[in-house]
């Protein structure tokens, strides 16, 4: 069984033989590195030279996130090679089909809303049938998102938290910080599998690249926000949550340290699923990077 592993606080990483050992102010424990997804701090992590050659050579990424959840850089080894051809696709179809792509993109998620929470998208995918532009797709995005948003709002009213429509960068109350870690977590998990896929994780469609930010990986979770958004209300509603699993920093709210582990449980539950919806997002978009029909797409 495979894991993620959360490492906060001057935490240090060594490695023994084939075992990642981490150590920090409450003691030290060992994984061996075969069982070990990728490992996510927050914090101040110190790795060894050792251990980042561990970890490059077993191909588990590391990500390092603010308090606040927003992720602040990776460690991954090289870029795949012999897959060339994938990337060259890539960007003819950035260049020739970009608008297809972000429609097909908002499509999926559209359609997941619509069945998970059950509202009436067909007036949405109508106007999404319509767009000509990415201004245009992003407006039928934000606005679909907004409702979903409000759905959830509905259904979590009473866990005793709360929750006044999505807020980011920063999050402006706990369910948005549990939103927004989530969020994150599943853009790291994208991140691997859209590099063993061939692609760029910089070229996006939907989004648009700044920094540091892998804007194709957001393209892949974007159909699938509406699974772990979904998937959110249960531990909520049952109160696995409470305000004091939270600190307030500047304007944001973030997850205490100590309640860290209470979050990985629970993530750790749905984990394959939502790496199997990432990899669905990943070959439904294979399926339109792959098409030449681009004199009679929109671009």
């Amino acid at each position: 069984m495979r894991r993620i592993v959360l490492v906060t606080d001057f935490a240090t990483v060594t490695k023994e033989g084939e075992r990642v050992v981490f150590r920090n102010g409450k003691g030290r424990w060992g994984v061996p590195v075969r069982y070990v997804d990728m490992i996510l701090t927050m914090g101040k992590l110190s790795l060894s030279g050792d251990a980042v050659n561990l970890l490059l050579k077993e191909k588990v990424p590391v990500f390092f996130l603010t308090r606040l959840g927003k992720l602040r850089g990776s460690l991954f080894h090289a870029f795949p090679t012999g897959k060339a051809s994938k990337r060259v696709e890539q960007l003819e179809t950035f260049t020739k089909i970009r608008v297809s792509v972000a429609k097909s993109i908002v499509q999926r998620k559209t359609e997941e809303i619509g069945k998970l929470y059950r509202i009436d998208v067909e007036d949405a995918l109508k106007s999404l049938e319509r767009a000509e532009s990415l201004k245009e797709v992003l407006g039928v995005e934000g606005e679909v998102s907004k409702r979903m948003f409000e759905k959830f709002g509905e259904n979590i009213k009473d866990c005793g938290l709360e929750f006044n429509g999505r807020s980011y960068n920063p999050p402006k109350d706990r369910v948005n910080a549990l939103l927004s870690l989530t969020y994150t977590v599943a853009y790291c998990l994208a991140f691997p599998l859209v590099l063993f896929a061939g692609y760029d994780p910089y070229l996006s469609f939907l989004h648009t690249g700044r920094g540091s930010h892998a804007s194709l990986c957001s393209d892949i979770i974007e159909p699938v926000r509406p699974f772990l958004t979904k998937s959110l209300e249960d531990p909520l509603i049952r109160g696995v949550f409470s305000k004091k699993d939270f600190s307030k920093s500047g304007e944001g709210f973030y997850l205490k340290k100590e309640a860290l582990s209470k979050f990985l449980s629970w993530f750790e539950g749905i984990k394959e699923e939502v790496v199997t919806r990432i990899r669905d997002s990943i070959v439904a978009l294979e399926e339109v990077v792959s098409w030449r029909g681009y004199s009679s797409a929109t671009t």
